[in-house]
């Protein structure tokens, strides 16, 4: 059900970091609350034992500050509860985040002192770029999510996907780039810085005073030397072949 929800998302970047979600489904609540309200789902996850009589809902209006007395001011001690009670807890925010951004979780984090067992390094999602960020304590692993909102899912659902399997497999999320195209990537560096040496010599030995910075000229010579890449990486020309015809 979850990859169903995640691929009916796709995620088109504009310009900078303003981020435009397309083919959004606007019914996708009701797909989970139909699903989640049936009583073999309801069985399965050990939920609704009583059986309330209203329906399950995202966005409750009996549960609220007005007749919710005992609700807690903070969630670190059930977060201090279960890192005691061994089970596996991850937190994650979308790197773009309002609501709950980074920077509180992060603060939230620092008042549990926690021992850090992995520091902060970049990890992979599965079409290649950098998913986010991740910091293992002992007890508890904290992700970001490169290029996404509150709801990760529908902002950058390929990410949202290799976060929740590395959660399920116990493993955290791939610190390199996936095989199939580390092969491509290497020989797109090797392409690239190729070129820019060509050109800077041209430009020391030919002495021309229009020689644009090196910077500027690498996105064209991504784009000059995308075939060669695909060449020596079928795995992506598979990829890349598989998409348009998608």
């Amino acid at each position: 059900m979850l990859s169903l929800i995640l691929n009916k998302f796709k995620l088109s970047p504009t310009h900078g970091m303003v981020l435009q979600i397309t083919n959004n489904d606007p019914c996708v609540s009701y797909y989970m609350q139909s699903y989640l309200n049936r009583q073999e789902v309801q069985r399965a996850f050990h939920a609704n034992t009583t059986r309330l009589k209203q329906p399950w809902l995202d966005c409750s209006h009996i549960i609220s500050p007005q007749n919710w007395k005992d609700t807690q001011v903070s969630m670190l001690p059930s977060i201090q509860q279960l890192i005691s009670s061994g089970v596996s807890t991850w937190l994650y925010s979308g790197d773009i985040d309002a609501i709950c951004p980074v920077t509180s979780t992060l603060y939230s984090l620092d008042v549990l002192g926690l021992q850090i067992n992995s520091p902060w390094r970049a990890w992979y999602s599965d079409d290649g770029e950098v998913g986010g960020y991740v910091v293992e304590y002992k007890g508890l692993v904290f992700a970001t999510v490169r290029g996404a909102g509150h709801m990760v899912p529908t902002y950058q659902p390929q990410r949202a996907l290799t976060l929740f399997s590395s959660f399920l497999k116990g493993k955290l999320p791939p610190e390199d780039l996936p095989k199939g195209l580390r092969k491509g990537f290497n020989s797109l560096v090797i392409l690239v810085t190729w070129e820019l040496w060509k050109y800077r010599n041209a430009c020391v030995l030919g002495g021309s005073p229009r020689c644009a910075g090196c910077s500027s000229l690498v996105p064209l010579f991504i784009g000059k030397k995308k075939k060669q890449w695909m060449q020596c990486n079928p795995l992506f020309r598979l990829q890349t072949t598989a998409e348009k015809e998608h």
